[in-house]
């Protein structure tokens, strides 16, 4: 029966038998037990994915995968525009230097306020 799982944890297990296996528990709070290990990769702690389950009693088996549902959405980062890192280098060495020159005009005699106004209007006539 095909099924959608949205697994809240997965936790390693080991049968009476020494077999090892899988319990997966989904957000609604049923579990699942997983004993093929390379469908383990599939699943994803809150990331639905569609499973076949074959239900054996009291056990609900998970054996396949087929593909992720078609409902889920995939939310991308909007792109940063790219900036050079020559630029930025340079945006942070001037920055450096109207700092270096504010403190010197500090230094000088100046408050804060005037030297930064004088930096400022140096900066706009260049």
């Amino acid at each position: 029966m095909e099924t959608t799982i949205t697994p809240r944890f997965i936790e390693p297990k080991t049968s009476k038998a020494g077999k090892r296996y899988f319990q997966i528990e989904d957000i609604n709070g049923t579990k699942y037990t997983l004993h093929e290990e390379p469908l383990l990769m599939h699943f994803q702690i809150a990331k639905p994915t569609n499973a076949d389950v074959v239900i054996s009693g009291t056990w609900n088996n998970i054996r396949s995968i087929s593909n992720t549902p078609a409902t889920e959405k995939v939310f991308t980062a909007p792109q940063q525009p790219s900036v050079s890192p020559i630029v930025e280098a340079r945006a942070a060495k001037d920055t450096s230097i109207y700092t270096s020159y504010v403190k010197d005009l500090v230094v000088a005699g100046k408050t804060i306020e005037e030297a930064i106004k004088i930096v400022k209007q140096a900066k706009e006539a260049f």
